[in-house]
C-alpha cells in the first residue's frame, strides 16, 4: 500500500522534538542516551526514535516503544502521550491511531486550555490521510471536517490549510466539484491571509497548494478566474518573504500556470508570451545552479528544474501548433522530450508524443499522428502497469487518477483523428476504450468526452437516435460535473444535430444556451462559431435582420482573434443576406471579401490535402514493396525446399516421380501467386492511370486560378476521396457494396467535371440488395466504367448517359455497365486515328482478374459484351455485364 511521505506529516509536530529545531545526529543522541536517566532518557528516546524513523522506520519505532514503556513505569504523562502520538504518527496504522485517539480523548492534557491541546488536531489530520490512503472517504471527511470545526478563525491555520487540501481531494473524487471548489477558496483565502514563514511551515508547501485553484479553474472552463487566481498569487509572492531563487523559481511555475489557462482559453498570444517568460525563468535558474558536471546540484525549492522547463516548451509548442507554426511547434516537442528523456520522465515524453501527434493531425499527416498516439498509450499504459504491481490503486488514489486521465486524454485523441480520417468504425472503437477505462477509475469527463465523441461517431453513420442518446448522456455528466465549457460545447453539437434535422426551433434553443455559456467564459471561438450556425437558421428562416446580426458578430470575433475560416463564412452569409435584401452593392462587398478569405482557407487547406495524399501514396507504395518482397522471400524458401526436394528423390524413381508431381504443382501455385501479384498492380493501374491523375490535379489548378473556389473545392474533396478509397481497396480481398458505388459516384462526378456537359450517369441497386450487407471484389465495374467514358460517351456528339446497375440473380451479383455512346468499332477507329499502336488493357486485364477470382472461390465469374445497336441497326452503345459470388 502506498503511503504518503513522512515529510508531509514531520513538518507539522514542532513539539516533537520540546523545541531543539533541527535533530541532532542519531550517533549524538545515542551517546546522550547511555548517560541520561529518567525523564531526560524518555525524550531523548523519543527523538531518537524520531530522527531514525525520517530513515527506516524499523529503526525509530522500537526506540519509540521503549520510551512509552518508560514513560508509563514513571508515571510520566505527557511524554507518555508523546511516545505514544508519534508511534501513531510514524507506523501510520489505523490500530495505533485509534489507540492514541482514545488515550488523548482520556487525557487532561490535551484540553483546549493546555498548550498541548493541538496534538488531537494533528492526529485527526493523520488518520484521515491513513484513511484516504485505505480508500474509506467517508471516514477520512469526517476527521479532515472535526479539524475544521474545532479550529476556528486563524488558529493552526497550516493544519486546516492540509485539511482543506485533502477535502477538495476527497471532493473531486466524487465528482462533488461545487463543495470542491468551495474548500479550495476557503484554502486560497486562508494561507493569503495568514502565511508567516518560519522553520514549520515550508513555503514551497503553502505555494504548491495556492496552485490547486487555478488547476481547478482551468479544468472545468473557467480559464478567466484560472487567469485572474494566478494573477493574484504572482502579485503576493512579496508577502512570502522568498529568496532569491525562490522568488524565480515560483514565479515561472505562475507564469506557466497563466499560459496554459490562456491556451486552454484560445488566446494562444498572450499563453505564448507567459510560456516565453516561464521558461526564461526556469533557464535563468537552472544556469544558476548548474555545476561543472552540468547537472543541476541544488532543487530543494520543491520541483525539478528541467522538468518544469520542459513543461513550458510543450505548452508553448502546443500554442504553435493551434496557430499553424508547425516546423516551431515540432522543434519545441524536441526540445521538451529529450529534456525529459534526460530525467527518465515516462509521462512527460508520453505527453510530448501525444503533442507531435496532434500536431501532424492538424497537418493531415494521420498515419503519424497515429504513430505518435499509439507510443503514448503505451508509454502510459507500461507505466500504469509498473505502478500498480507496487502499489493497490484505490479509486480515490491521486497518482492512479493522474495515469488513468492521461490514458483516457490519449484515447480519446485516438478516436478523434480515427473520426477525422473518415474510420468511424475504428474511431468507435477507441471512443468505447475510453468510455470504460472512465468508468472503471470514476472519471466523469472522461465518461462524458467518450460520449460525446460516440455521438459525432453515431451522427456520421446517420444513426440519429444513437447520436442524440449519446449528446444527451454527456451532456447530463458535464451539467453534473460543472465543466461549462463543455457543457457549452454539447449544446453547441445538439444545436448542428437539430439544424441537420431541420427542426430550426430546438437547434435555436440549444445554440442560445451554449451561447450563455460562452459569453460567461469569454470563449470567442466558439461564439463565433454559434453565431454563424445562428446565422444560417434565421437565412433559412428568411429572417434577415436576425441573420445579419449573427454574422456581423462573427465577422468582428473572427477579426479579431485572425480564424479565416469564421472570416470567410460570414461574408459569404452577409453577401447573401444583402442580396436577398436587394443591397446589391454591400453583397457585392462581401462576396469580394468572402473570395478573398477563401482562396486563403482553400490555400492551406490545398497543402494540408498535398501533404496528407503524399504521406497515403509513399505508405501504399513502401506496404506494396514490402509485400513484393515477402513473395520473393517466398519463391526463395520454395526454391530452397526444391532442391532438398530433388536430393531426397534420388532414392528411388517412384519417390522421384512423386516429389517431382508435387514440385511442380508448387511450382504452378507459385507462379499463379506471382501472376496475381501482377494482375493486382496492372489492375491498380488501370483504376487511376496517369492521365486521369494529372487531368484532375490540371483542373484543380485552374478552378483556382480562376477563382473558382466552390469548383474547386468540390473538386479536391471528390479527388481526395477517391484517390484515397482506391489506394485502401486495392490492399483489400473484399469491401462493402456501399463503399464500391461510393467510389464509383465519385470517379463518374469526377469525370462529369472534367467532360463538362458529356453525359449524365446513374448508379442503381435493386430493392431486394442492401448494399451495407454485401461485400464483393473491389473495382470489378470501374474498367468498363472508365471505358464507357473514354470510349463511349466521350467520342458522342450529343449528351450521353452511363448507367450502372447492381441486382441480384439466384445466389450471384450481377452488374450491368451500360452507355449509349459511339460503340466499340467507331471508338478503336477514332483511337488509333489519334495514337497508332493504341491498345486498351482494361478488358483483358478484367478477364485475368475474372478467370484468377473464378479459381479462388471455386464458383465460375461470367461476363458478357454487347454492342448495342439502334432500330436501324446502327452502333448506339455498349453493355458490359458479369456476375460474382458475394459473401455477407
Amino acid at each position: 500500500m502506498m503511503r504518503y511521505p513522512l515529510r508531509l506529516l514531520f513538518f507539522l509536530f514542532p513539539v516533537i522534538l520540546s523545541g531543539q529545531g533541527n535533530t541532532q545526529v542519531a550517533d549524538s543522541l545515542l551517546n546522550l542516551l547511555e548517560k541520561a536517566e529518567g525523564k531526560e532518557k524518555i525524550e531523548i528516546m523519543i527523538n531518537l526514535g524520531v530522527t531514525l524513523a525520517k530513515k527506516d522506520t524499523a529503526q525509530g519505532l522500537p526506540y519509540l516503544r521503549q520510551s512509552l514503556a518508560l514513560a508509563g513505569n514513571l508515571h510520566d504523562t505527557l511524554n507518555y502521550i508523546l511516545a505514544c502520538y508519534n508511534i501513531a504518527g510514524i507506523n501510520l496504522k489505523l490500530k495505533d491511531l485509534k489507540e492514541c485517539e482514545q488515550y488523548v480523548q482520556r487525557s487532561e492534557y490535551f484540553t483546549r486550555d493546555s498548550g498541548s491541546c493541538y496534538y488531537r488536531y494533528y492526529l485527526w489530520l493523520i488518520t484521515g490521510t491513513v484513511y484516504m490512503d485505505e480508500g474509506y472517504l467517508d471516514e477520512a471527511e469526517r476527521y479532515f471536517r472535526k479539524i475544521i470545526l474545532h479550529l476556528p478563525g486563524d488558529e493552526q491555520w497550516a493544519v486546516r490549510s492540509m485539511a482543506y487540501v485533502w477535502l477538495a481531494e476527497i471532493y473531486q473524487t466524487r465528482n462533488q466539484h461545487r463543495e470542491a471548489l468551495d474548500v479550495l477558496q476557503k484554502n486560497n483565502h486562508l494561507i493569503l491571509s495568514c502565511f508567516k514563514r518560519n522553520d514549520v511551515v515550508p513555503v514551497n508547501r503553502m505555494l504548491s497548494y495556492l496552485e490547486n485553484l487555478g488547476r481547478y479553474y482551468t479544468f472545468h472552463g473557467f480559464y478567466a478566474k484560472a487567469a485572474e487566481n494566478n494573477r493574484i498569487i504572482l502579485d503576493s509572492l512579496s508577502k512570502f518573504d522568498l529568496t532569491d531563487e525562490e522568488r524565480v523559481y515560483f514565479r515561472a511555475k505562475f507564469f506557466g500556470h497563466l499560459a496554459r489557462a490562456y491556451s486552454k482559453w484560445g488566446k494562444f498570444t498572450e499563453a505564448l508570451m507567459f510560456h516565453d517568460s516561464s521558461a526564461a525563468l526556469f533557464s535563468k535558474g537552472i544556469e544558476s545552479l548548474t555545476g561543472q558536471s552540468g547537472l543541476v546540484v541544488k532543487q530543494n525549492i520543491g520541483g525539478d528544474w528541467q522538468i518544469n522547463l520542459a513543461n513550458q516548451l510543450e505548452g508553448k509548442a502546443t500554442a504553435l501548433a493551434f496557430t499553424g507554426r508547425y516546423d516551431s511547434s515540432e522543434a519545441n516537442f524536441r526540445l521538451s522530450l529529450n529534456l525529459r528523456k534526460v530525467k527518465n520522465d515516462l509521462l512527460g515524453i508520453a505527453d510530448c508524443y501525444d503533442g507531435l501527434g496532434f500536431q501532424n493531425q492538424l497537418q493531415g499527416d494521420y498515419l503519424s499522428a497515429y504513430h505518435y498516439f499509439d507510443s503514448a498509450f503505451n508509454l502510459k499504459q507500461n507505466y500504469w502497469n509498473e505502478l500498480k504491481g507496487k502499489h493497490t490503486p484505490p479509486r480515490g488514489n491521486q497518482r492512479f487518477r493522474t495515469v488513468s486521465e492521461s490514458m483516457v486524454e490519449t484515447l480519446l485523441r485516438i478516436g478523434n483523428l480515427y473520426l477525422e480520417w473518415n474510420k468511424s468504425d475504428m474511431a468507435v472503437e477507441q471512443y468505447r476504450k475510453a468510455l470504460s477505462l472512465s468508468r472503471e477509475t470514476g472519471l466523469r469527463k472522461g465518461e462524458a468526452e467518450a460520449m460525446s465523441g460516440m455521438g459525432d461517431v453515431f451522427k456520421s453513420f446517420n444513426r440519429l437516435d444513437s447520436a442524440r442518446i449519446y449528446y444527451s448522456s454527456a451532456l447530463e455528466i458535464f451539467r453534473e460535473t460543472d465543466i461549462l465549457s463543455e457543457t457549452g460545447n454539447t449544446y453547441r453539437k445538439l444545436g448542428a444535430f437539430f439544424l441537420l434535422l431541420g427542426r430550426y426551433d430546438s437547434a435555436v434553443q440549444f445554440l442560445d444556451d451554449a451561447m450563455v455559456i460562452y459569453r460567461d467564459l469569454n470563449l470567442q471561438r466558439e461564439q463565433a462559431e454559434a453565431y454563424i450556425m445562428l446565422g444560417n437558421i434565421s437565412l433559412k428562416k428568411r429572417d434577415f435582420q436576425k441573420a445579419r446580426f449573427n454574422f456581423e458578430e462573427c465577422l468582428l470575433i473572427a477579426g479579431n482573434t485572425g480564424i479565416l475560416s469564421l472570416i470567410m463564412e460570414s461574408h459569404r452569409g452577409l453577401s447573401e443576406v444583402f442580396s436577398a435584401l436587394h443591397n446589391t452593392e454591400s453583397a457585392f462587398e462581401h462576396y469580394k471579401a468572402y473570395i478573398s478569405a477563401r482562396d486563403s482557407v482553400y490555400s492551406l487547406d490545398a497543402k494540408r490535402l498535398i501533404h496528407s495524399l503524399e504521406v497515403e501514396h509513399k505508405t501504399a507504395l513502401k506496404e506494396q514493396h514490402i509485400y513484393l518482397l515477402q513473395k520473393e522471400n517466398e519463391i526463395k524458401q520454395m526454391q530452397i525446399g526444391r532442391s532438398r526436394n530433388v536430393v531426397i528423390s534420388l532414392g528411388g524413381l517412384l519417390l522421384l516421380l512423386f516429389i517431382t508431381a508435387i514440385l511442380f504443382i508448387r511450382q504452378e501455385r507459385l507462379k499463379m501467386g506471382q501472376k496475381a501479384i501482377l494482375l493486382q498492380q496492372k489492375l491498380l493501374r488501370s483504376q487511376m492511370n496517369p492521365h486521369f491523375i494529372f487531368n484532375s490535379l490540371t483542373n484543380i489548378q485552374s478552378f483556382i486560378f480562376s477563382n473558382k473556389g466552390d469548383e474547386a473545392g468540390r473538386y479536391l474533396a471528390r479527388f481526395s476521396k477517391l484517390l484515397r478509397n482506391v489506394l485502401n481497396n486495392s490492399r483489400e480481398d473484399e469491401v462493402s457494396l456501399q463503399e464500391e458505388i461510393e467510389t464509383m459516384e465519385n470517379y463518374l462526378s469526377l469525370q462529369q467535371l472534367r467532360y463538362t456537359g458529356k453525359f449524365d450517369f446513374s448508379v442503381g441497386v435493386a430493392e431486394n440488395v442492401d448494399p451495407t450487407e454485401i461485400r464483393i471484389p473491389p473495382m470489378l465495374a470501374q474498367p468498363f466504367i472508365e471505358n464507357a467514358v473514354e470510349h463511349g460517351v466521350k467520342h458522342k456528339p450529343a449528351k450521353g448517359n452511363i448507367r450502372v446497375e447492381f441486382r441480384m440473380k439466384d445466389k450471384y451479383m450481377e452488374c450491368v455497365v451500360e452507355d449509349d455512346g459511339v460503340g466499340r468499332t467507331r471508338a478503336q477507329e477514332m483511337e488509333q486515328a489519334k495514337s497508332k499502336g493504341h491498345k486498351s488493357l482494361a478488358t483483358s486485364i478484367t478477364s485475368e482478374r475474372l478467370d484468377a477470382l473464378s479459381r479462388k472461390y471455386h464458383h465460375r465469374f461470367t461476363l458478357v459484351i454487347t454492342d448495342l445497336t439502334d432500330e436501324w441497326g446502327g452502333a448506339a452503345g455498349t453493355r458490359a455485364m458479369f456476375s460474382f459470388p458475394f459473401s455477407k
